[in-house]
């Protein structure tokens, strides 16, 4: 599937052939980054809401997309998400040097 976030918040799941799949009212301002581990078929988000949000996404076997966990980084406007691994996730916020660095949920 394909993901995609919007300035309002919202992230939307779209199939190979442009089909939307889901929406998901995920972030209360910006959706600046996404990133998406195959291994545990896990999606990231993360906001100028100070969210990284983690999102259990559609398979066959069961189809709804669910909230996996969230990280509330007071302060910072999230910029950047990457999985580092299928364990860990990094994240970074405008007007900070600092790499963040987290247990992705199970």
């Amino acid at each position: 599937c394909i993901a995609c976030g919007y300035g309002s918040g919202k992230l939307r799941l779209f199939s190979g052939g442009g089909k939307k799949i889901a929406e998901i009212a995920a972030h209360s301002r910006w959706i600046n980054a996404i990133d998406y581990c195959p291994q545990t078929n896990t999606l990231a988000s993360a906001s100028e809401d100070m969210l990284l949000q983690f999102w259990k996404l559609p398979a066959a076997a069961d189809p709804k997309v669910a909230l996996k966990g969230s990280k509330f980084l007071k302060d910072c406007l999230l910029s950047g998400v990457k999985f580092a691994s299928a364990q860990q996730v990094a994240c970074v916020a405008y007007d900070t040097e600092k790499l963040f660095m987290f247990n992705a949920p199970q």
